[in-house]
């Protein structure tokens, strides 16, 4: 019996075999939320948590990183259904059901207390140091929908919280004195361009209510979910190396 060589099929694996496999592609979503992140003018995501993440699986993880804006209460939603991989943002526990998160934060946001321009009881917000100052003094707080700290750390507590639709509208609305006071992190507040109008309108007050730790939070759905120890330790290098502190500084021109 003729025995028929393999030779045309061994080819054809071997050449199957030799073609590069595409990298895994994870998808990041945001709300525009300068100088974190945001869309410039020609459409490109930046942004110190961009770039960070870009860093991160681009560079250190060999992935491709699509990264797209939404309403942030639909960017929740996406990672919690498993249509988008990563967000970045404060763990809590209604996020924790649907996500884990890396061990450790690459940035601490602090909330500082703002109040428009000209309040009668700005030397008051000074001494604010908790939400119980916050309900002592009767005032009226403005956030914006989907912030999760502000609805649990304020609204839960029983302060009265109006919620803008964007987080641009919630500086519109506090330099036209529909509140008292809005919460925010000066990083964050200094750096927007398109804010640039408003603020001479509002100002910061010496009032500060802590600090909380920003994370990447990963769809328990997601495939990237299986590597959250590779993120864990890339993360922890990026730290160590100076990467994060250096994405800071780029951005820190504007305090």
């Amino acid at each position: 019996m003729k025995v028929r060589k393999p030779g045309l099929l061994v080819l054809t694996c071997l050449y199957f075999l030799s073609l590069p496999v595409a990298a895994e592609s994870y998808r990041f979503v945001y709300a525009s939320y300068p100088p974190a992140n945001y869309k410039t003018p020609d459409g490109k995501s930046s942004g110190f948590f961009c770039d960070i993440l870009r860093e991160l699986i681009e560079k250190r993880l060999g992935s491709v990183l699509v990264m797209e804006t939404y309403p942030w209460a639909r960017c929740q939603v996406m990672v919690r259904d498993g249509s988008a991989d990563i967000m970045a943002t404060i763990p809590t526990p209604e996020r924790l059901e649907y996500s884990v998160q890396t061990s450790r934060p690459f940035w601490v946001k602090e909330y500082l207390v703002w109040t428009w321009a000209g309040h009668p009881r700005a030397k008051e917000m000074d001494s604010i140091r908790s939400v119980n100052d916050i309900l002592r003094d009767g005032l009226t707080v403005i956030s914006y929908i989907g912030n999760d700290w502000s609805r649990i750390t304020l609204e839960d507590m029983g302060v009265p919280v109006i919620n803008a639709v964007s987080v641009e509208g919630m500086y519109q609305m506090l330099s036209v004195k529909r509140a008292d006071i809005l919460i925010e992190d000066p990083f964050l507040v200094y750096d927007s361009v398109s804010r640039k109008e408003v603020l001479d309108r509002i100002e910061a007050t010496e009032g500060i209510l802590g600090r909380s730790s920003f994370h990447f939070l990963v769809s328990k759905k997601s495939p990237l979910a299986s590597r959250i120890a590779e993120l864990d330790q890339a993360l922890s290098d990026m730290l160590a190396d100076g990467t994060i502190d250096r994405i800071l500084g780029e951005y820190s021109g504007v305090r």
